[in-house]
């Protein structure tokens, strides 16, 4: 049980500093139709940023990411994420 809320406890500062460094915008809280509209440098970006936090293998290029979340319409960006880092993780 301990474990779990350190792990809660860890998620919670990495987002808060993902908020700090580009307040509003990251793929936590981005709307579908906020990451269609944003260029592509930030999705780049954007997709970095939550490699940092989400992913194991750090070789992963988030270009990639961004590739797969533009082909992706589900109701959230953030499962949508989660599961394209799953899938190019294999």
């Amino acid at each position: 049980m301990r474990v779990r809320w350190l792990w809660l406890a860890l998620l919670a500062a990495c987002v808060a500093q993902a908020r700090a460094d580009q307040p509003g915008r990251t793929l936590l809280f981005m709307a579908g139709d906020e990451w269609r509209k944003a260029p592509r440098s930030e999705k780049t970006a954007l997709a970095a940023d939550f490699m940092r936090v989400f992913c194991v293998r750090p070789t992963m290029s988030p270009a990639l990411l961004a590739d797969c979340l533009d082909r992706k319409s589900g109701a959230s960006l953030f499962d949508d994420a989660i599961g394209c880092a799953r899938d190019l993780q294999d």
